[in-house]
């Protein structure tokens, strides 16, 4: 497993209605039912309710990513179970920390102190660890967000929790949104002073579902293609990432007419950074949204981690906070500075 460097991460979504623009006000009257004459807080606190009900009901799975999210109700097993997300209904926040973790393999439970204490973990058992979720949902607009605290590819329950959210406000006339990752100028800024590019990677999957009588069909039919670009000439400044993107964004992958595709047309794009300054090396998505490199907020320059190198939840909500009502909720919400002037 990879070592653990807890880090946050943040998405923003927007509500897809066919007719266009669409608060998640309506969306509780149009698909909770949730009445139109209700107070302001009420459609938020249903977001809550519907968020939390199979959580607290079970275990919320995802058979493809063999990852599941669910809230522990046993406090001898689960130890922050008093730091279970709680709603803030005149900021539109619920945050807390939920349970989550891979199942679907057979694994051994063991003692490093004692091997002959041991039993067999079945496939429909899960090993949940804990998770920070921070989640806005405003009732009077139609974009939302979330940041998620993970340790690393492996520890996380972020494709999880992202494609929760999105099915939750899927439903009828309201496509599924698109979950958008995002980073606070801040942090964009501490990214550009001093990195330098170590390489620029696409990435995209390719399912060939044409019928063949190729044999090597069958090995072939689903596969990941990388193409990694390294500059050569070393110290090329980060902050020109966008537009060396753009240079290759036109270039072709494939020579057969059926499987051409431009490298644009990718699924992903990650940058590699290094800073000599700092000697430290991050990677970055490419945010399609807001046509920028996202950054990576590693934890351990800001709250204290454990022994063990998970973060001090108590520690995590008080940054997360100040965080958000200091920075974030000014760059997702203009509209409310223009008010506010007015």
């Amino acid at each position: 497993m990879a070592s653990i460097n807890p880090k946050l991460e943040f998405y923003r979504f927007k509500l897809n209605h066919k007719d266009g623009y669409k608060t998640f006000r309506e969306y509780a009257i149009d698909v909770w039912n949730v009445g139109k004459a209700a107070r302001e807080d009420t459609y938020f606190k249903e977001c809550f309710k519907r968020f939390m009900q199979n959580l607290n009901a079970g275990f919320e799975k995802n058979d493809k990513l063999q990852k599941t999210i669910t809230l522990i109700s046993d406090k001898k097993a689960n130890k922050h179970f008093d730091d279970k997300p709680t709603i803030l209904a005149t900021k539109s926040i619920f945050h807390g920390i939920i349970n989550g973790g891979p199942y679907g393999k057979e694994r051994i439970l063991s003692d490093i102190d004692n091997k002959e204490d041991s039993s067999t973990i079945g496939k429909k058992k899960p090993v949940l660890s804990y998770y920070y979720i921070f989640v806005y949902l405003p009732p009077n607009h139609n974009e939302g967000f979330f940041m998620v605290h993970s340790n690393n590819s492996d520890d996380s329950i972020t494709a999880a929790l992202r494609q929760y959210i999105a099915r939750l406000f899927k439903s009828g006339s309201y496509r599924m949104p698109v979950m958008e990752p995002f980073c606070p100028k801040k942090f964009q800024d501490e990214f550009n002073n001093g990195a330098t590019i170590k390489n620029i990677k696409f990435t995209t999957s390719y399912v060939d579902d044409i019928p063949q009588d190729d044999p090597l069909k069958e090995l072939c039919e689903e596969y990941t293609i990388k193409i990694e670009a390294i500059p050569k000439k070393k110290g090329i400044k980060a902050i020109f990432a966008p537009q060396i993107k753009e240079f290759f964004d036109s270039r072709i992958y494939g020579k057969d007419y059926k499987n051409k595709k431009s490298l644009s047309e990718f699924d992903r794009v990650s940058l590699s950074t290094t800073n000599q300054g700092t000697k430290t090396s991050k990677t970055f998505e490419w945010n399609s949204r807001d046509a920028e490199f996202v950054p990576v907020v590693y934890l351990e320059n800001h709250v204290r981690l454990e022994d063990d190198r998970t973060p001090n939840f108590a520690e995590l909500k008080q940054y997360c906070m100040t965080l958000f009502e200091e920075t974030i909720i000014h760059e997702l919400r203009p509209d409310l500075e223009i008010k506010h002037n007015d």
